[in-house]
């Protein structure tokens, strides 16, 4: 009864009920809830979209790479910030934005050529399953062809391209994600 009746007389838990019910229903971080998928999704897939959607939305909506376009001059000349200061805010917001750049327009490329890079089947091989054969009992078994049938080529040469394209995504996306969490304290406005 006690905390019924301090709902009613303390403004700041009528305010603070307010904002948890509304919060609920109207959430604050839109852009948040719209990355993260509906459906089950493996936590190295996730780490990776939701700082990568931190940086987008701090870079469109937030307008957060201003400090590149600053004149510092004037608060230079009056002694406000050192040089090694604007060097470190430049150095700061120059990899936020080569990171932002990776993730905006290089990933996208990046992705659909090695998505384009897996090998072509061969002119008249029709599926990966060898023609089935049957033991004595009637027993139906198949095996995969191997890749020199499908491919003319051995593995290592079908995915060497395939392979490279995967490692320079992950190297890149590990490269942005340590970029976000190292300048982390910088990305509010």
């Amino acid at each position: 009864m006690k905390r019924l009746i301090l709902l009613f007389t303390n403004s700041y838990a009528r305010s603070s009920l307010y904002w948890n019910i509304r919060g609920f229903f109207i959430p604050q971080q839109r852009w948040l809830t719209r990355v993260i998928p509906r459906t089950y999704c493996d936590k190295v897939e996730l780490v990776p979209r939701v700082l990568f959607a931190t940086l987008v939305d701090f870079v469109e909506k937030e307008k957060g790479l201003c400090q590149l376009d600053a004149d510092w001059s004037k608060e230079l000349a009056a002694g406000h910030v050192s040089q090694e200061y604007i060097d470190d805010v430049l150095k700061t917001y120059g990899e936020l934005r080569d990171a932002y750049n990776y993730i905006k327009h290089e990933r996208d490329a990046l992705q659909a050529a090695h998505d384009d890079s897996y090998p072509k089947k061969l002119p008249g091989v029709h599926g990966i399953f060898e023609e089935p054969t049957f033991d004595a009992a009637g027993n139906k078994s198949s095996c995969m062809s191997s890749c020199e049938t499908l491919y003319g080529m051995s593995f290592a040469e079908a995915y060497a391209e395939t392979n490279r394209l995967e490692a320079l995504i992950e190297k890149r996306d590990q490269d942005a994600m340590m970029t976000i969490v190292r300048h982390v304290r910088v990305l509010w406005t």
